[in-house]
């Protein structure tokens, strides 16, 4: 953007236009703050807003090519990994590279659910989303490298977000 030839170099500004989901003052503001300090807080206590955030931020840095912000982390998931997430969220990433850390985060956040329920509460965005499918698959492929048997009926998995092992089992 700030490259010579375009309009942005010579003026030495860049406007930028609100988007929903992609572009806002927070999403500029958390931007500004990483390529100032490497360090993101988005200062949010409730953990699907911060998602919110994490998610926007991600799409920003890709929408202007900017890398090297690799915050997803699944530090900040609660222990069933999905609790703070919500259909948004999965839509959202979608629009994001394929192999993207984010979309991937989100993907190894459900498959732990999506192995273990019949009725998951993101089965339908896996339909609608096929995308989104194709990064859960990957993502079940992974965990089920790490599986050990255990029992009948059931089997041990390491969870790819945590690395804690997790027992699965149909319900």
């Amino acid at each position: 953007m700030f490259k010579p030839g375009f309009r942005e170099h010579e003026e030495q500004a860049a406007t930028l236009q609100e988007e929903t989901d992609i572009v806002s003052a927070r999403s500029i503001q958390a931007l500004i703050q990483w390529l100032y300090t490497r360090v993101i807080n988005f200062g949010i206590k409730d953990n699907s807003e911060c998602v919110s955030a994490a998610i926007e931020l991600a799409r920003l840095a890709d929408k202007y090519g900017i890398i090297g912000i690799q915050s997803a982390n699944g530090g900040g998931f609660p222990k069933d990994n999905t609790s703070s997430l919500k259909s948004a969220h999965i839509i959202s990433a979608t629009f994001l590279p394929r192999g993207h850390p984010v979309r991937r985060i989100l993907a190894a956040a459900c498959v732990c659910g999506y192995m273990r329920q019949k009725n998951y509460k993101f089965a339908q965005e896996a339909e609608d989303h096929p995308t989104f499918a194709a990064d859960l698959l990957r993502e079940v492929q992974l965990a089920l490298d790490t599986t050990n048997v255990f029992k009948e009926r059931a089997f041990i998995i390491k969870d790819p977000v945590d690395n804690a092992e997790t027992r699965l089992q149909r319900t």
